[in-house]
């Protein structure tokens, strides 16, 4: 019989016992190049709008008085940049003809990650010439969802995300960008340290991203709705099953536009006369294509089984889009993050049961 040394039974003890250590980040921390800062914009959620952060818009130039305050609706796949017509008025700015407006300044305040100031790391960020629809408010609402004004992602971006690298964290309500120093304006007043990154460790969730193309938004490079990955309209034209991020919806996890949910056999009544804003929903099963194991190479499929969604009226074009509600579900320290290849994924911890190996999709139907 082998006997263990005390010293090494009591070590092996003392391994055993200590708690287990809290798990990587999922994205890499961002150094910014020379000239530029590494800055964190801190987001809310109320119960009518999911991302929204603070900013100052300055008078018009000529006009006397204080910046308006104002709240800011942060979108991932929002067809135009908004603000209603009431709401730009109060500002001081006339209504274009052509309808799209231009903010010279936005004033955003934010924390500066890197480079790591000699104090205080509290700075305001300045996005200049804001190109934005103005549009009368439905009733003359001046909000919408409770927000002054709807910008997406890639407009503070200004479409480079390669070099701004934009990650969006849901869990901890954060958006951090890479960003010329001249746009950072450093107040070095506030706190020597920012809010860190929660961590979810509980055992076993598995480290994944799920890969994005571009199909008119960043999509999933392969998705499935009821074994479907394309589908065909009514008039016999072939169309992908694009799912994507969409920041804004509240309430409910998935939403699937009646295109889709009617192409792919989604269960759903419509309302009568089709007079309706949204419905309840089931699909049968939703897969989404992943890469999770070392280095994130290992092709795996998210699966879910009965899901229910919410399945809205739009019958112009398809889409399913998940929300906040979905990636807090299903993706443990979910961010949504663009990298210098330009490529978008959502990254996430996710439960090994629900993954499968691709060799389980349903086969394509034969091309004709």
């Amino acid at each position: 019989m082998r006997v263990v040394p005390l010293s090494a039974a009591f070590a092996a003890l003392v391994v055993s016992l200590a708690p287990a250590a809290d798990p990587p980040p999922l994205l890499r921390a961002v150094a910014p190049p020379a000239g530029a800062a590494r800055v964190r914009i801190p987001l809310k959620e109320d119960k009518a709008t999911v991302m929204q952060f603070r900013a100052l818009v300055p008078k018009p130039k000529g006009q006397k008085g204080e910046p308006a305050e104002i709240k800011v609706t942060l979108g991932t796949i929002d067809s135009h940049p908004l603000v209603y017509t009431k709401t730009w008025e109060k500002w001081g700015f006339a209504v274009p003809e052509n309808r799209t407006g231009v903010i010279p300044e936005l004033v955003v305040p934010a924390g500066v990650l890197s480079p790591r100031p000699a104090k205080g790391r509290d700075a305001e960020v300045r996005f200049t010439d804001v190109k934005v629809e103005v549009r009368d408010g439905p009733g003359g609402a001046e909000t919408f969802g409770g927000c002054d004004l709807l910008l997406r992602v890639k407009d503070l971006t200004r479409d480079a995300e390669r070099a701004v690298e934009p990650q969006l964290f849901f869990a901890d309500r954060f958006l951090d960008l890479t960003l010329p120093s001249a746009a950072v304006r450093r107040l070095n007043t506030g706190p020597e340290a920012l809010p860190e990154l929660a961590v979810t460790a509980t055992p076993g969730l598995v480290p994944a991203a799920g890969p994005m193309v571009d199909r008119g938004w960043p999509t999933f490079a392969f998705a499935a709705v009821n074994g479907q990955a394309e589908y065909k309209d009514p008039a016999g034209k072939t169309h992908p099953v694009r799912v994507g991020v969409h920041a804004r919806w509240t309430g409910v996890p998935v939403v699937v536009t009646a295109h889709t949910a009617t192409g792919c056999g989604v269960e759903f009544t419509p309302p009568p006369a089709g007079d309706w804003s949204g419905v309840k929903g089931r699909a049968k099963e939703l897969r989404l294509g992943l890469v999770t194991g070392p280095g994130l190479k290992a092709a795996k499929d998210l699966v879910l089984k009965d899901l229910d969604v919410w399945v809205t009226r739009d019958e112009s074009h398809g889409f399913v889009s998940l929300t906040p509600r979905f990636v807090e579900e299903y993706f443990a320290d979910g961010a949504y993050a663009c990298g210098p290849d330009g490529a978008w994924r959502l990254h996430g911890r996710v439960k090994p049961e629900l993954l499968q190996d691709v060799k389980t999709r349903p086969p394509a139907p034969k091309k004709p």
